[in-house]
């Protein structure tokens, strides 16, 4: 854990979100169209499973790699989460530390210790239709109908434990649901522009 003598001067966001509700599509949106931006970080997290087509841009490792990556002192930041192990890089905090903004899919657990290490912390929800989740979640065929409905039943309690900063409804459109986060990126962003 980093000295609490040396907190980032920069921001981070936390993207927030059910499984299907589309955060990882809003991230890569975001990512091709503010990719000119040096002050805007958008952090590759590690993740203790197999990379595969359809799903976020992470570093896969194994158990025992990401043991010994956390031993090295290679993460800034890590939880566990549905059986699997997330960390974020050292990089990521001296970014935000010299004054960026780093932009981060984040899980609702994790996020009140993230608000501890970093002091200018943005939650940004991702919420989607209940139908719509649930032929999302069919579609991409990971689970049966009952994980499915499980999903959605949780999806529905998310505003119980976060109080998110913004609200991206994406329910409809990509394009419009990415354009609405590109702009909130941008409107955080502003203000550390102006330092100059």
């Amino acid at each position: 854990m980093p000295d609490m003598d040396k907190r980032p001067a920069g921001s981070l966001i936390v993207i927030l979100g059910p499984s299907g509700s589309g955060k990882d599509s809003i991230l890569d949106y975001a990512r091709e169209r503010l990719a000119g931006r040096d002050d805007i970080l958008f952090v590759r997290r590690a993740i203790t499973r197999p990379a595969h087509d359809m799903s976020e841009d992470f570093v896969p490792t194994t158990e025992r790699e990401f043991e010994a990556a956390l031993s090295a002192g290679h993460y800034c930041f890590h939880w566990c989460a549905n059986g699997l192990r997330y960390g974020l890089p050292q990089s990521m905090l001296s970014f935000v530390r010299d004054g960026g903004l780093a932009v981060v899919n984040g899980s609702r657990a994790a996020y009140p210790a993230m608000c501890d290490l970093f002091p200018a912390v943005r939650s940004v929800l991702v919420r989607v239709d209940g139908s719509v989740l649930r032929e999302r979640l069919r579609a991409r065929g990971r689970e049966d109908e009952a994980e499915i409905e499980a999903r959605i039943v949780r999806a529905a309690t998310y505003l119980d434990a976060i109080e998110p900063d913004f609200v991206i409804d994406n329910s409809g459109s990509l394009e419009t649901s990415g354009n609405r986060f590109v702009s909130h990126v941008l409107d955080v962003a502003r203000p550390q522009d102006a330092r100059g």
